[in-house]
């Protein structure tokens, strides 16, 4: 078609001595092959579909989800931990330290159940929000009792309500119910214990308050309920705390603080304080398992945290956690995924636990037992 149009148009020589019309006629053939290579020819090797100026279309990237949450931006990538032999069940103080430490999955049995439900919150990169607010609702030691399957061989634990703030904080502010096995059935006692983790603490993280008596916990007796708590219009009491730090953006040297109003001065008081920038990304408000095997311990009273809020340290505000919060992935867990043994029915009988309310609000939530206390 190309070559018909520049027949076409070519003028015709009429006279052999007639230069000017020699020079016309080397000039558009000159022209238009250059038209015809600029023209007809890119479509022919780009193949038919595609217009001449357009990129052909790309099939949609379809990106496989990580199963655990990225590592902190700011920090290097850990050098994965070489596998080590199996060993002996760990302790559940144990298990709670090792749970903690960044990207470390854990295959656990009947026999070495850990399950958490509540608030999970995941950011989507290293947003502003630097501080968790939390009331935990608290038991002291003569109306908590966490009972032990009749051949437990050691402690039974429940860290209810356990909170941390997204963001690589260091630090996660709790209460530790423990049971101990006893030889003598009426000397067992469960013990209500406030506690700190430190997630920069060296070898990983470790605790730096608690989580029993005999670690530096802060025993929860009538002393603390007096100081730290007030009762709510349900009657249960709760203490507040917050973790935060004054720091924006959060680095390596932020330094975090874990703090609890002291409700007969109306002040806050720190508990707890360290500088880093924990590698787990992710912040929490969570009822925690650590149970032997057997039957999930029943007839628990409700337990859980309310009016929980994230500090934006950019606006430098506290704001009550919505699902519509921006960066963040918010999520209710029924259980977990590590094991759902006490959070779902199955062929041993109903549910021992159940989330609420139900659908979720995420500023608040409970753990309820459907034998009721």
């Amino acid at each position: 078609m190309i070559r018909k149009i520049v027949n076409a148009l070519t003028p015709t020589v009429t006279s052999a001595n007639d230069g000017t019309n020699r020079n016309y006629v080397r000039i558009a053939h000159l022209l238009f092959r250059f038209l015809y290579l600029v023209v007809a020819l890119p479509p022919l090797l780009r193949g038919p579909g595609v217009l001449w100026g357009q990129v052909p279309a790309q099939p949609p990237t379809i990106s496989v989800p990580n199963p655990y949450p990225r590592p902190n931006p700011l920090l290097p990538t850990p050098t994965p931990p070489a596998p080590t032999p199996a060993a002996a069940p760990k302790s559940d103080v144990e298990r709670f330290r090792q749970w903690r430490l960044w990207n470390k999955p854990q295959g656990f049995t009947v026999d070495q159940d850990h399950e958490d439900a509540g608030l999970m919150i995941v950011p989507g990169s290293q947003s502003s929000y630097s501080g968790i607010y939390a009331k935990h609702i608290v038991y002291p030691e003569d109306a908590f009792t966490l009972s032990l399957p009749s051949d437990a061989t050691r402690q039974q634990t429940l860290y209810a309500a356990t909170t941390r703030p997204p963001n690589g904080s260091c630090l996660e502010v709790g209460t530790a119910y423990t049971t101990q096995p006893s030889a003598n059935p009426a000397a067992i006692k469960t013990f209500p214990v406030l506690y700190v983790y430190d997630f920069c603490a060296p070898a990983g993280g470790n605790f730096a308050i608690g989580p029993t008596t005999t670690s530096n916990g802060i025993l929860i007796d009538q002393l603390f309920l007096d100081k730290y708590t007030k009762p709510a219009d349900n009657g249960r009491r709760a203490y507040e705390i917050e973790i935060f730090t004054k720091d924006f953006p959060i680095s390596a040297s932020t330094t975090w603080y874990a703090q609890i109003l002291n409700q007969q001065t109306s002040k806050w008081e720190t508990l707890y304080s360290d500088h880093g920038l924990a590698d787990d990304n992710r912040g929490w408000s969570i009822f925690e398992t650590y149970y032997q095997k057997g039957m999930c311990p029943e007839s628990l009273p409700i337990l859980g945290a309310d009016q929980i809020s994230l500090f934006d340290s950019r606006r430098g505000a506290w704001q009550l956690v919505t699902k519509e919060m921006p960066l963040l992935t918010l999520s209710i867990d029924q259980g977990g995924v590590q094991n759902n043994n006490c959070f779902v029915a199955d062929s041993t009988g109903p549910a021992s636990y159940s989330v609420l309310p139900v659908p979720p609000i995420y500023y608040s939530w409970s753990v309820e037992s459907q034998q009721k206390h």
